[in-house]
């Protein structure tokens, strides 16, 4: 027996609070992460999988968090960026 899909309670729209989106494969999500020149990470966001990368390139920048050998904020801005 198959249990469809309006039989489960499954909701149309956007998936709020979850990771998850509706592609053409099923559901799936992405991680869009930002790394530094020897590959490791600064900071990454977790996102459904319909939305586009491009949309996540400002919110994923704005989580660098840089700390300093000695006293002073955290830098925040990269000194360059290589998008793949």
């Amino acid at each position: 027996m198959r249990v469809y899909q309006h039989a489960s309670g499954a909701k149309k729209g956007p998936w709020t609070g979850e990771a998850l989106g509706r592609s053409r494969g099923g559901l799936s999500m992405k991680i869009d992460l930002v790394c530094d020149g020897q590959g490791r990470p600064l900071a990454f966001m977790i996102t459904g999988g319909n939305v586009n990368d491009c949309t996540q390139f400002e919110p994923v920048v704005a989580r660098i968090r840089i700390t300093r050998a000695g006293p002073g904020r955290p830098r925040i801005q990269p000194l360059r960026v290589v998008g793949d």
